[in-house]
């Protein structure tokens, strides 16, 4: 821990004043969403966490085996049913086996036997199951129309990811068999936003759901990039499934599953993906502040996470080897990623941390935003839980443009309005300073005497995490402040730090 830490000192920025000027036009209209959820079926966050399944076999499916996950679950049976008798033998009448003397041996089912497309969707009793690709058995309670409702009930923006003919095992689907799941896919499409007089429609509505939901966006598969999938993906996978939805639904936006920085992105429609798993020090920088200064695709930072400490190849090890929560420093080299994603919004769809959530009966994957147990109140929100939080309170809808007299290191920033309210932002971190950064702000459309207040987010230790049972590690400051002359506001933002400045109302 000791070498992390002087690793992180020896790339320390000088802490010079900054005056900073805010215009009040010439900035981009942002986009809408700018922050969301990336979920997925991983570590018991959906079977035994939002889909809270307390009772196993609640339904007698069966119970699954996690020691043979070849074999699928069966009903248990517990009490014979009716009369009949199974007799097992030879036709001379000898046992079967004289260490086995009642055993019948059948042939497993195996995973790829089971129903594809909609076996999710309807009663519960009547969805089949399966074998997570994580290794653990899930019951598909948390189905599609159960992610439609999530997302209806909390306001948020969905995000459909269908399966591209990518299997990492197997590898990519030629192009005859990959046409059966392009008609799967236009299949679950009708299923979510088909009138009832369609044929997927009339399925949703026989399920009690007449209402059609509006999909936005559309993912072809996940990670494409990786596993020698990209060959097939950039020469016939995306372009088969994009051509498809595009003759069918003209408005969705059909994101890529990744991106132009890592394939060759030649439909410029497509919007892209960016997943980046990384150290503190791989998030900051000119060049990571930067990185979506150029970009010309839509967007969408699909998963992102600080997952090791800094070392001395610049790499985090394998995904076995990442630490277990999120910690203070990683969380505020998130948050000047996150930044300058904001200062792009114009571009970037929106930004998500990955995965959400872990149970820690049976983690898959770390580090999670969340973590939790069968006790509600064991519940632990991790460092960059309230980064996120902060910073997703405070919207911006349109950035504004900025002069100061410094660099941008070790101070990053972005400035902007929103239209809602007629306030004016300033969203920050320092990374890596020798000491607090003084500010001046002055946003053009403000004048002497108006207000804001001050929102700093501070922890005592780099290394420092919330973990379950632990205390709060993440200190929270508020403080009101009046500008002076000029419309000018003074404050000082301390070495990692998060900060988030917001004038009060219209100022004039």
């Amino acid at each position: 821990m000791h070498f992390f830490l002087s690793q992180a000192l020896l790339t320390v920025s000088i802490a010079l004043a900054a005056d900073i000027q805010v215009f009040s036009t010439g900035g981009n209209a942002t986009s809408s969403l700018q922050y969301g959820l990336m979920f997925e079926e991983i570590n018991q966050s959906g079977d035994g966490g939002l889909y809270a399944e307390l009772i196993r076999n609640r339904a007698f499916q069966g119970v699954f085996d996690p020691e043979q996950p070849g074999v699928e679950p069966d009903l248990v049976g517990f009490d014979p049913v009716h009369s009949a008798i199974l007799t097992l033998g030879h036709e001379d009448g000898l046992s079967l086996s004289k260490a086995i003397p009642n055993y019948l041996s059948v042939a497993a089912p195996h995973q790829e036997d089971l129903p594809v497309g909609f076996a999710n969707t309807g009663p519960l009793l009547e969805r089949p199951g399966k074998v997570s690709v994580w290794g653990y058995y899930e019951t598909q309670g948390l189905g599609l129309i159960e992610y439609m409702l999530w997302c209806e009930d909390l306001g948020l923006e969905p995000i459909v990811v269908l399966w591209s003919g990518m299997n990492f095992v197997d590898g990519p689907l030629g192009p005859d068999e990959l046409v059966f799941y392009v008609e799967d896919a236009l299949n679950q499409l009708e299923f979510l936003t088909g009138s009832i007089n369609t044929t997927y429609g009339e399925l949703r509505a026989s399920l009690g759901y007449p209402n059609p939901w509006n999909v936005k966006y559309v993912q072809i598969g996940n990670e494409d990039n990786l596993t020698g999938g990209l060959e097939s993906y950039e020469g016939y996978r995306l372009q088969m499934f994009f051509e498809a939805i595009k003759a069918k639904y003209p408005t969705m936006t059909v994101l890529a599953s990744t991106s132009e920085f890592t394939m060759n992105l030649t439909i410029p429609e497509v919007g892209g993906d960016v997943h980046r798993y990384t150290i503190p020090d791989g998030f900051v920088g000119r060049e990571k502040f930067g990185f979506f200064d150029h970009i010309e695709h839509q967007t969408l930072v699909g998963e992102i996470a600080c997952v090791f400490p800094n070392n001395p190849d610049g790499n985090p090890p394998s995904f076995e080897d990442y630490i277990d929560y999120p910690f203070w420093i990683g969380s505020v080299a998130e948050a000047v990623f996150l930044l300058g994603a904001e200062r792009n919004s114009d571009r970037v769809i929106g930004v998500a941390y990955a995965p959400l959530m872990a149970h820690v009966a049976n983690t898959q994957w770390a580090p999670t935003m969340l973590t939790f147990d069968a006790d509600p109140s064991r519940t632990t929100l991790s460092t960059s839980y309230h980064t996120y939080k902060l910073l997703s309170s405070h919207m911006i809808t349109e950035t504004l443009p900025s002069v100061s007299d410094t660099d941008i290191d070790p101070l990053y920033y972005v400035t902007g309005l929103d239209s809602t309210k007629g306030s004016f932002l300033f969203k920050a971190a320092v990374y890596n300073s020798t000491g607090d950064v003084p500010i001046t702000i002055a946003f053009e459309a403000v004048d002497e005497g108006a207000s804001g207040q001050l929102t700093l987010l501070t922890s005592d230790d780099p290394m420092s995490s919330n973990t379950m049972g632990g205390n709060e590690v993440v200190v929270t400051t508020t403080k009101n402040l009046t500008a002076g002359p000029g419309g000018a506001f003074e404050f000082s933002l301390p070495n990692l730090s998060v900060a988030v400045f917001e004038t009060d109302g219209r100022v004039h």
